[in-house]
């Protein structure tokens, strides 16, 4: 009995010291994004609602800060993210936007036994 228990610690202690090891970035809630920026509702973003999305307002993602100073509308981010070059920014083609955001995960754990 004295080894399960300690065996089922053992395995605790081992779930917890991975769970506070792990670097989960965070993600752009979808639904706030298209209520708040999507104006006609046709899960499409065009360039007018762009020019407002781009404040990102109460999402938990930020801009990587070296597309700021060249291109304060980041219109070339909304043409990159169009990929059909139909003017719109799909569901699909929206979900690349993360490559623009700051990773906060990035470089997590390159220096561990160093």
């Amino acid at each position: 009995m004295r080894h399960i228990q300690q065996a089922i610690l053992s395995l605790i202690c081992c779930m917890a010291i991975s769970m506070s090891y792990s670097c989960e970035p965070t993600g752009l809630d979808w639904e706030k994004l298209y209520a708040d920026y999507d104006l006609n509702r046709d899960q499409m973003i065009d360039q007018n609602e762009w020019a407002k999305l781009i404040d990102l307002k109460d999402q938990p993602v930020s801009w990587q800060k070296q597309f700021f100073p060249l291109d304060r509308k980041r219109i070339k981010i909304f043409k990159a993210l169009d990929q059909d070059h139909n003017g719109l920014i799909d569901q699909q083609e929206i979900t690349n936007i993360y490559g623009y955001f700051i990773n906060p995960c990035q470089g997590w754990g390159q220096t561990w036994g160093k």
